[in-house]
């Protein structure tokens, strides 16, 4: 079998030979128009290979207008031709070896009458199918919904033999933060939902350990100015951690106390006994950077250490304690393993400590967009490679959406990072989306292309989205992706978690030229596009342009209140005009967001102010008090002008 990974392009341009009818041999799936093989899944196919093999079906309709069958194994089938998904009982005695498959991995095979789409997990089996249909029938979800798929027709489809064993370059890969139908479709379809992956239980997970505790053992939480910081017994929510900075989730245990191992190897040895088959469990630090001071805790620390991202450092003192919990537990459960979050204050490789216990996974947390420093990036990578010394199982957490309301579009910072971390020892990754996809736009696309081989072409990769996608207009789609790479690109000093704070943190990098030269190449897009389907898409990635540049020429105009000095009746006027244009956008921005955000199933809920959730809904009150901040500068001034005039 050949072992390869997902770049099959020449595999690919064989099989598109044989769609268009020659007589070469393979298996025969549709001809002239007419099913003539079926999709065979096992008597007990899970509800996901149940799922992928429908949806197989449904796009071989859509490629053909002929839906194959599918049938259960035990059923009749057809003689002339069979499409088998997942291990049925004929597949396992081909001996293709499926139990010896590693982490992530699949095979496509082709012989005889048969396609045979299978892994060694329902997990792996449906991403067989994705990849069967994207890399070896060319069809494409380049972004969620209809809109964005391209399947080629052909009334004819035939697939050459093959026998191909599938490694994606990192594994898992997955995307989160991406709720509804359509975006959970996207992400299955694209290989980057995680489905069954393992180890990827990696979040904040001290709290949930010692807050059973806070009455009787105040000793277990943080010593901070003398006292123990014990927090309130009540449901913390992210608003409450931004009001009350020393509560909530934002607190770390008091890692030296023998104690608060003693506890959390307990936990971990019931949720294992629980679990005898093996899993992998949460052990991430807590979501926040208030670490105790106590005189055990601080000796352990190396004094004046600061991470890349500007955090003092405290990987010492709790590598230590993640070590002692899982020696502890390494020798009764070898088939059990703790996952952690190496991030904020803990973000660097131990410097005392050689190596970290074999049954601890970390996750680096790092921001890849902050990589248009160059200084920042190199930092990130020597993270990486100090933690590649450390640890064999070693993953990247990172932010490529991070709820951005301008575009926050980096492909190939993200391909050049994955390059030197693959080299490095990554196996695998995950990313926070959270998209409003006229922001992160093609950038998912090339993120789960670049995951599964670390040498994709990225702008071969993004030329062949916007040809297929837009026709006539894609050169003209072309330079506003560029663009808005170029902007996100622009020099200065990378910053952990740049655009978190209010909404003004992100479009400060804007300048109004930008903004008049994006409205232009999409007026410019829309003019050459020549179906509705192509205006369509292009009215998709325009409807949330406007809403960011809102934001962008509402900034300048707030920026310039503070800038101007009124010594004229000139100066005067420039001053009220300037104010009634920031009224008035600040007022059609509101009218956008309720009209198009608001109700858009697409964008995930944390931007919907009426959803309940409030992970994002700060940043507009963030943006919200530095407009009024702006105005109450602005009309302060005029009142000032006005006594000065009648003195």
């Amino acid at each position: 079998m050949k072992s390869c990974g997902l770049s099959i392009w020449l595999v690919c341009a064989m099989v598109l030979l044989c769609t268009s009818g020659c007589q070469s041999p393979g298996v025969t799936l549709v001809r002239r128009g007419e099913a003539r093989a079926a999709i065979v899944i096992a008597d007990d196919a899970s509800e996901s290979v149940r799922e992928a093999a429908e949806d197989l079906a449904l796009h071989l309709e859509k490629m053909s207008g002929a839906r194959p069958e599918v049938l259960s194994e035990s059923g009749a089938l057809p003689t002339t031709g069979t499409i088998h998904v997942g291990r049925t009982r004929y597949v396992e005695q081909l001996g293709l070896g499926l139990d010896e498959l590693g982490g992530g991995e699949y095979v496509i095979v082709s012989r005889g009458q048969s396609v045979i789409l299978a892994g060694t997990t329902d997990g792996t089996t449906v991403e067989a199918v994705y990849a069967f249909l994207e890399d070896v029938l060319d069809v494409r979800w380049y972004m969620p919904t209809e809109l964005f798929e391209v399947v080629p027709k052909r009334e004819t489809v035939r697939v050459p033999d093959l026998d191909l064993r599938i490694s994606p370059a990192m594994f898992p890969a997955w995307l989160g933060g991406a709720g509804g139908v359509e975006n959970v479709k996207w992400l299955l379809r694209n290989r980057v939902s995680g489905n069954d992956a393992p180890f990827r239980r990696m979040g904040h997970n001290l709290y949930g350990i010692y807050m059973p505790f806070r009455d009787e053992h105040p000793e277990y939480f943080p010593l901070i100015g003398g006292e123990r910081l014990v927090p309130p017994a009540r449901d913390v929510t992210w608003k409450w951690v931004e009001q009350e900075a020393v509560g909530g989730v934002i607190w770390q245990p008091c890692t030296s106390n023998p104690e608060v191992v003693r506890v959390a190897i307990e936990r971990y040895e019931t949720a294992f006994q629980g679990r005898p088959q093996g899993g992998y469990f949460g052990f991430g630090m807590n979501d926040g950077a208030v670490w105790c001071q106590c005189e055990n805790c601080t000796k352990l620390d190396i004094p004046g250490l600061l991470t890349n991202s500007g955090y003092a450092d405290y990987s010492d003192r709790y590598y230590n304690y993640v070590n002692q919990v899982a020696g502890a537990l390494r020798e009764n459960y070898p088939n059990h393993y703790l996952c952690v979050l190496a991030y904020l204050n803990v973000e660097m490789p131990p410097r005392r400590i050689d190596r970290i216990e074999p049954n601890v996974y970390v996750y680096v947390a790092q921001d890849t967009a902050q990589h248009h420093d160059p200084a920042y990036g190199k930092g990130d990578h020597d993270v990486i490679a100090g933690w590649a010394k450390k640890t064999d199982l070693l993953f990247k957490y990172d932010y490529y959406g991070l709820g951005w309301v301008p575009p926050r579009y980096f492909p190939h910072l993200i391909s050049e990072d994955l390059k030197f971390c693959r080299q490095a020892g990554l196996k695998g990754i995950y990313s926070e989306l959270y998209p409003a996809w006229g922001s992160v736009l093609l950038a998912p696309y090339v993120a789960a292309h670049v995951w599964r081989d670390v040498d994709t072409d990225v702008d071969a990769l993004v030329d062949q989205a916007c040809l297929e996608l837009f026709g006539p207009a894609a050169g003209a789609i072309k330079k506003y992706l560029a663009l808005q790479e170029r902007v996100i690109g622009k020099t200065r000093k990378g910053q952990w978690f740049e655009g978190c704070g209010p909404i003004s943190q992100q479009v400060r990098i804007y300048e109004p030229r930008d903004v008049d030269e994006a409205d232009r190449l999409l007026a410019e897009a829309a003019k050459k596009a020549e179906t509705n389907l192509q205006r369509d898409r292009i009215e998709f990635i325009a409807r949330w342009w406007p809403y960011a540049a809102l934001h962008i020429r509402a900034y300048h105009l707030a920026q310039e209140l503070h800038r101007v000095e009124v010594k004229s009746a000139s100066d005067e006027g420039r001053l009220r005009s300037t104010l009634a244009r920031l009224k008035e956008m600040e007022e059609q921005r509101r009218q956008y967001h309720d009209r198009y955000i608001e109700n858009d199933p697409l964008v995930n809920a944390v931007w919907h102010r009426k959803s309940g959730k409030v992970h994002y809904s700060w940043r507009y009150e963030g943006w919200e008090g530095e407009m009024q901040q702006a105005e109450a500068a602005g009309k302060a001034k005029l009142d000032a002008w006005d006594a000065q005039r009648r003195r």
